[in-house]
C-alpha cells in the first residue's frame, strides 16, 4: 500500500526545498532547490505504510511574518 499525507499550512504559502522518500538526513539541504523554489499552500508527502517507519519527508520554507498560531 503507497500511503500519502497531505500538509497544508493555514496562512502562509511555502517554498518547497525539497522533498522525498525515506529518511531525512543532512545531504538533503545540499540539493535543496533554492534557486527558483515551488510555491506551494499543499504537498504531498509520502507517508510509512503497514506499520513500517519508511515514509518521507519535506523541507519548506516561509516568512514568519504573520503572528498567532498557525495549524499545518
Amino acid at each position: 500500500m503507497n500511503l500519502k499525507a497531505q500538509i497544508h499550512l493555514h496562512g502562509h504559502d511555502f517554498l518547497l526545498l525539497a522533498a522525498g522518500a525515506g529518511t531525512y538526513n543532512d545531504s538533503v539541504l545540499a540539493n535543496a532547490n533554492i534557486i527558483n523554489p515551488t510555491r506551494r499552500d499543499v504537498v504531498t508527502m509520502p507517508a510509512p505504510s503497514n506499520g513500517g517507519s519508511i515514509g518521507g519527508f519535506i523541507v519548506i520554507a516561509f516568512p514568519l511574518d504573520n503572528p498567532g498560531i498557525w495549524v499545518l
